[in-house]
């Protein structure tokens, strides 16, 4: 997008704004959404790599599972 266009939508942007449908590929120029969704990617990359998922063998999972299951059954109390 050209200089002038740029001033000529930003003069007009309640109007451009209020479109329906609003037009995307207009929108990345813009540099208050360009930088408002380059924080959005930003984030949703800090959230996954920080949320400590967890890295663990799934079978050795369930056969404890099933160990525990089975404990459940036998009464230990004196």
């Amino acid at each position: 997008m050209s200089v002038e266009k740029l001033v000529d939508y930003m003069d007009n942007l309640n109007e451009n704004m209020s479109k329906k449908p609003i037009d995307h590929d207009t929108l990345q120029y813009v540099p208050m959404i360009k930088n408002y969704e380059r924080w959005c990617e930003l984030m949703k990359i800090s959230l996954v790599a920080n949320c400590n998922i967890p890295t663990y063998d799934i079978e050795a999972n369930q056969q404890l599972g099933l160990i525990l299951d089975k404990i459940k059954e036998y009464n230990f109390s004196l």
